[in-house]
Formats: structure tokens, C-alpha cells, sequence
């Protein structure tokens, strides 16, 4: 095998401008495919990075005219009292909080209220000090919180003596009680999060159904299926659909993987789409290279005759031209990596996932080496193959008279060239069809007519303190003067107030009566 290696390193030193050209594709066709999987792997295949993560999962309440939704606090406790199949369920809510510290401006940052066992449910344990005691959830208890990595390095300067210190969101005072690891960012789920603190469950919440504002995560039990979950969650949806008919109408339930959980149906869709994109530009590359061998295959038909006139048998006659296909892909697949990383890191730079923070971590795991190293292999039998099976079957007295005739090749020889050539060309059409699809669909989607002109808005979000802002007339007044206040700013034509923008806010289901048409029907709104 060592022999037939260096004769292939021989043969392809021999040809600079054939093997230049064939790494070269390859290590745009393998790099882009491995870019494009390492991009799938990080939001659709990869686990979340806590122990025995792939038992975690997310509940969804789910309708047939809205993406699936959060739940009302009363069925937050029904699913956890009722399903089995599940070792814990937790609630959690995705935060935003004013963050002041002494002579400093107020800052918006993102975080998490959760249930108590959030973290134990997850299996995450802080790196300093403790996580959430069992009742900290509970009404009238010491208002606690938890800093991520992000917040304790950017904010406090990695002080191991954060502890105890006093942190100060929405103008109340919590407890820094500990710090969780780094391990525990998982932007495409949580976002940009800086802090953690308890969501407090109070007397009333079984009574509360009008309202949809609580996750759940749940642990399933081990040899639990989502098939398990799903059915008990059917018998539960059904329920609360005869018990409370206005509130929960026709809405159903449904269970998915927590780490991926974050992405529809549309946006799994297009990133497979764009994978399979590049994989069939590599395809095009496979052949445009078999053509290539097969060129190079026929000026070397007297050697190959030569060789089978001495005996040689029909493995011995493709090993070399297999050999130099297998060392092409590998020095492909080596380039292809490099090609990877970088595309990664260019795109990571650009993404901003889940908060107002650029730059994500697009990976290169063992997962996506491992699909590069099979993608390499499967890439050097794909335009080696051929070529070399061919080559082996011709016979030596034929291919020695065409060589003596100066013949470029027998007539399976043309045919076999041909259909490359066809193959070649039908993949480039499948792939630049599908191609301009795409970018038309996308374009006809960023140009639709929406209702209303986006250009020249400016949007902004703002948090009121709950312990502020608890009554109707309080927050009226303040939304009243700001108002105002945005309407005097020089360069202002017009400025409205809403407590969601279209398209994009989906977090709060809530019914709408229209003034001057009948109600609808109860469940329909």
C-alpha cells in the first residue's frame, strides 16, 4: 500500500497544474459543505452543553393560526402535576430589567426569571457560590440572583468577591448569591443573558389562564420517549379545552428537543436547504474532476495496458488511480477544514443571536470534523472511482492498438466522458435553479407589501419596574408623558407606544375584539 502511496505522490508531482486545480476545487467544494453542516450542527443538531442534555426538552402550547406559544400559569401547574413521564418541570421567563449601579446611567440587560429548580433540572451547578435553595420562589422570600460569566467578567471584573454584594435591577436591591459557569451559555436558546433570578410562583396562579407568558422545561425520565410526553399532553390539552373553553380553547400541546427549540419549521427548512446547497455544488465539483481523471486516465492507457499484459489483476490496475484520488481528497479535506473555520468565523462575526451582542461561536466539533473526514472519503471515491474501474477493464491488446493509432479513447471510453459532461451540467442547473428560487423567494419576502411603510421608523423596547409600574393608572400616565416626550424630539414626525411590533413579537398571545363587528366565537379570538 506504501508503495502504490509514493507512486501517487510521484505521479501527481509530476502534474503541478492538474493537482493545483483539483485541491484547490476541493477545498472550496469540502470547506463550503463543512461551513454550511457546521452551521446546521450548532442550531439544530448540537446538545446543549449540560450533563445528559438530550433527556432535556421544551413544552410548547401550540394553535393552528400561531407558532407554537408560551403557557398561562395555571396550566404551568397542570402539566407539572399530571405528566409522568418527566422528572421535573421548570418555568422560566425570558427578562429584561433596568441594571444601575452608583453614579452610573441605567443600563437594559436580558436575563432569566425561572422556578426555583431551574438549574437542577438543567444539572447545572454555579461556578461560584450556590444556586436557587428550593424556596426561593416562594412569596415574601429575599430577593436573590445569580450573574452568568458574561455579566461577572464585563461588569465586575471577574471578582471572586462578588458574592454577597448588593445588584440592583428595576431600582430593587438582590443578593448576588452566585455565579454560574461558562458552560451554561447557550446563545440560540437564551439569548445574551447576564442574570438569573427566581420567578416567584404565587397563591393565585391556578386561577390565572388569560394570559401566556411562561416556558417550560421539563427532564424526561430515563426510557421515556417524547411519544410518552405527547400523550399525555394530548389528555391534558383536552381537558382545558372542556374545563376552560374561553381561555384554552382548541389550543393543543406539543414537546420538542430543548436545544433546539428556538427554531420553526421555516427557519430549520432553509438552513437543510442551504446545506444541501453546497453539498450538490460539491457534487458538481465530483464530477468536473472525474472528468479530469478520466482525461488523465486515457493518456495513460498504454501504461495501464502494459500492466495488465504483465499480469497485473483488475484491483492492482485501479489501485493506482484510487490512490491518487484518496490523496487528493485528503490533502482536499485538510484545506477544506481550514476553508471551514474561516467561513465560520467570518459568519460568526456577523450573527447576532437573541440579543443586541455580535458574534456566535460556529464550531468545528468532532461531529463536524467527522462529517468533513467522511465527505473527503466519499468525495475520492466519487471522481476516482470511475475513471479507475474503467481503466481496468479495457482490454490490453485494444488499448495498445488505440495507443499505437493514437486514439484518445474507445468508444465506453466517449460514452462514459459524455455522461459526465451531462451529469456535470444537470447538477449545475438542479443547483442554479434552486439557487435563483431561493433568492427570489427571499427577495419576494423582503419587498411584500406589509401594511405600512418600515422605512424611516426607529423602534425601541423599554422595561417598567413591575414594583413601579404595578397599577393601570401608574403606567397610563408614564406611557402619556413619554409620549410627549418622543413627540418634541427634534427630527420626530409622528411616534406611537405598543406593546408589540408586528411580525417579530410573538411571546404574548392575547385575544382581540374589534369595535363595531360582532365577538367571535369563544377560543377564536
Amino acid at each position: 500500500m506504501l508503495s502504490h502511496l509514493r507512486l501517487a505522490l510521484r505521479t501527481l508531482a509530476k502534474a503541478p497544474g492538474f493537482t493545483a486545480v483539483a485541491l484547490l476545487t476541493l477545498a472550496l467544494g469540502i470547506g463550503m459543505s463543512t461551513a454550511s453542516f457546521s452551521v446546521t450542527n450548532s442550531f439544530l443538531l448540537k446538545n446543549l452543553p449540560y450533563p445528559e442534555s438530550e433527556y432535556l426538552v421544551r413544552i410548547f402550547r401550540t394553535s393552528p393560526s400561531s407558532r407554537p406559544d408560551a403557557h398561562s400559569p395555571g396550566s404551568f401547574l397542570d402539566i407539572r402535576d399530571a405528566v409522568s413521564s418527566c422528572t421535573s418541570f421548570a418555568g422560566f421567563v425570558y427578562d429584561g430589567a433596568s441594571f444601575s449601579e452608583p453614579g452610573q446611567p441605567a443600563q437594559q440587560v436580558y436575563g432569566i426569571t425561572a422556578s426555583a429548580n431551574f438549574l437542577t433540572t438543567l444539572h447545572v451547578t454555579p461556578a461560584l457560590g450556590r444556586g436557587f435553595a428550593p424556596d426561593d420562589d416562594q412569596p415574601g422570600k429575599p430577593r436573590v440572583a445569580l450573574l452568568t460569566q458574561r455579566m461577572w467578567q464585563r461588569r465586575y471584573a471577574s471578582d471572586p468577591g462578588v458574592i454577597g454584594r448588593t445588584l440592583r435591577l428595576n431600582s430593587e436591591d438582590y443578593t448576588i448569591i452566585g455565579v454560574l459557569p461558562s458552560s451554561f451559555d447557550a446563545p440560540t436558546l437564551w439569548g445574551a443573558v447576564e442574570y438569573l433570578r427566581p420567578l416567584t410562583t404565587f397563591p393565585d396562579w391556578a386561577s390565572q389562564r388569560k394570559s401566556n407568558w411562561i416556558h417550560i422545561a421539563a427532564r424526561l425520565k430515563p426510557g421515556a420517549s417524547f411519544a410518552n410526553v405527547q400523550t399525555e399532553l394530548d389528555t391534558i390539552a383536552a381537558r382545558l379545552s372542556k374545563e376552560h373553553p374561553i381561555e384554552f380553547g382548541k389550543d393543543g400541546m406539543s414537546v420538542v428537543e430543548l436545544h433546539s427549540s428556538n427554531m420553526d419549521g421555516v427557519n430549520r427548512l432553509i438552513i437543510w436547504m442551504i446545506t444541501g446547497l453546497a453539498i450538490m455544488v460539491l457534487l458538481v465539483a465530483c464530477a468536473n474532476l472525474a472528468s479530469l481523471q478520466l482525461a488523465r486516465s486515457f493518456s495513460r492507457a498504454r501504461e495501464f495496458a502494459i500492466r495488465s499484459a504483465l499480469g497485473a489483476s483488475r484491483l492492482q490496475l485501479m489501485t493506482p488511480l484510487l490512490a491518487e484520488s484518496m490523496l487528493l481528497a485528503l490533502g482536499g479535506g485538510v484545506l477544506g477544514i481550514l476553508v471551514a473555520s474561516w467561513s465560520n468565523d467570518w459568519l460568526g462575526t456577523r450573527l447576532n443571536i437573541n440579543g443586541d451582542e455580535k458574534g456566535f461561536d460556529i464550531s468545528l466539533d468532532p461531529r463536524v470534523v467527522i462529517f468533513a473526514a467522511i465527505v473527503s472519503l466519499l468525495t475520492g471515491l466519487a471522481f476516482g472511482l470511475i475513471p479507475a474501474w474503467l481503466a481496468s477493464r479495457t482490454p490490453a491488446a485494444n488499448a495498445l492498438k488505440e495507443s499505437a493509432r493514437g486514439s484518445t479513447g474507445g468508444r465506453a471510453h466517449n460514452r462514459l466522458r459524455y455522461g459526465l459532461v451531462i451529469a456535470e451540467i444537470t447538477l449545475s442547473l438542479i443547483l442554479l435553479a434552486t439557487a435563483s428560487s431561493f433568492a427570489i423567494a427571499a427577495r419576494s419576502f423582503i419587498d411584500r407589501e406589509l401594511g405600512w411603510k418600515p422605512k424611516e421608523i426607529t423602534a425601541g423596547s423599554i422595561a417598567l419596574p413591575w414594583n413601579r409600574f404595578n397599577e393601570d393608572t401608574r403606567r397610563r400616565e408614564f406611557t402619556q408623558e413619554l409620549l410627549v416626550r418622543l413627540q418634541a424630539i427634534p427630527g420626530v414626525d409622528k411616534a406611537g407606544i405598543a406593546s408589540a411590533l408586528p411580525v417579530h413579537s410573538y411571546h404574548n398571545t392575547i385575544a382581540l375584539l374589534i369595535e363595531g363587528l360582532p365577538d367571535p366565537v369563544p377560543g377564536q379570538e
